[in-house]
């Protein structure tokens, strides 16, 4: 169950079950802002220093805050006490942006060359 919620660090989904941080348990202190990270606000704990950090005080993007919280079992991720770490995190994103891209644009092709085949076998006086 997500809920969601606004408040300085701007619209956060629970995702207390996968850092650990439930409304039952007492608030953590944010490792950067040293404010209180609620149940209902999105957050993360480093794997090196154990902190926990509201998403809007970590230097990652949306999109790989959400990966790394849903991946938790098979990505580690770390604040700034270990920046090779986080420059991996950032590294990777990167990367897989760049296979999404490229499978994107394989498949484009891969209907270019479907359709000029086609196209050159009428042509020919073959079925396509």
């Amino acid at each position: 169950m997500t809920d969601k919620h606004t408040n300085i660090h701007g619209p956060y989904v629970n995702y207390s079950r996968i850092v650990g941080n439930s409304s039952s348990q007492t608030p953590k202190e944010c490792g950067k802002c040293n404010g209180k990270i609620l149940g209902s606000v999105r957050s993360i704990k480093c794997d090196f220093c154990e902190k926990h950090f509201h998403q809007g005080c970590t230097d990652i993007n949306r999109g790989a805050f959400d990966y790394v919280t849903k991946n938790r079992n098979r990505v580690n991720w770390s604040c700034e006490c270990t920046p090779e770490a986080a420059e991996t995190l950032r590294s990777f994103h990167q990367m897989s942006k760049r296979v999404d891209d490229l499978e994107r644009d394989i498949l484009k092709k891969k209907l270019q060359i479907k359709e000029t085949s086609g196209s050159e076998l009428k042509k020919d006086g073959h079925k396509s």
